[in-house]
């Protein structure tokens, strides 16, 4: 922008050295109005990774309550009645008590 003001002054000088003020006025005006823009955009980049963060931290929560292993929060009974003997069955045939590694279930 500075660019492309500058060379209208240069090229008004020759016209009418009284222009200068005006250009400089406009100038003064769509940098502030740039300055605004970028504001905007800054507050909703801000908004947009705030929803992002907090729809995070809500599957952490989930996934480990209260900062712990879920299997020390949740109880298997209430998965065990919705779905039987299979669970069980689900559970034998999908952890390996040797595994560091965590396993996630979805319900369906």
């Amino acid at each position: 922008l500075n660019l492309v003001f500058e060379s209208l002054i240069k090229k008004t000088s020759n016209i009418d050295n009284t222009l200068r003020a005006s250009i400089e006025g406009d100038k003064k005006k769509q940098f502030k109005s740039n300055e605004a823009l970028e504001n905007k955009i800054i507050k909703a980049e801000k908004i947009k990774l705030e929803v992002s963060i907090n729809q995070l931290l809500k599957i952490k929560e989930r996934l480990f309550p209260m900062d712990g292993l879920q299997e020390r929060h949740d109880n298997f009974i209430p998965f065990y009645l919705k779905h039987g003997d299979s669970f069980i069955e689900t559970l034998i045939e999908n952890l390996d008590p040797f595994d560091n590694s965590f396993t996630i279930f979805i319900e369906q």
